[in-house]
C-alpha cells in the first residue's frame, strides 16, 4: 500500500480548488485505487465557510466514488479561519 499524503490545500482561496483538482486527476491516474490510500492532513479549506466546504467535500468526493479511500483529519482552517474558530463548523 501506498500513502499519499496532502496537507494545506486552502480550497476557497485563489485557484486553490482548481490546483486541488489537478492534484486529484494526477493522483486518480496512477492505477489500481485499492493500492493506495490518500490522508489529507489538514486546512482542505482557507475558511469554513459553507461554499468552501462543499467544494473541497466535492473534490474529495469525486475520488472516493472512483474507489479510493481517502482520510481526512481537519486542521484550524476547517474549523473557522486562521485566528478564531466557528463554533458551527467545529
Amino acid at each position: 500500500m501506498k500513502i499519499i499524503h496532502l496537507s494545506d490545500t486552502h480550497v476557497g482561496r485563489a485557484d486553490n480548488a482548481l490546483r486541488l483538482a489537478r492534484v486529484l486527476q494526477d493522483i486518480a491516474s496512477l492505477g489500481p485505487p485499492q493500492a493506495h490510500v490518500v490522508v489529507h492532513t489538514g486546512d482542505l479549506n482557507d475558511r469554513a465557510t459553507p461554499q468552501a466546504m462543499q467544494e473541497g467535500k466535492a473534490l474529495l468526493d469525486r475520488l472516493a466514488a472512483g474507489g479510493w479511500r481517502v482520510l481526512l483529519s481537519p486542521g484550524n482552517h476547517d474549523y473557522g479561519d486562521s485566528l478564531h474558530v466557528d463554533p458551527d463548523c467545529a
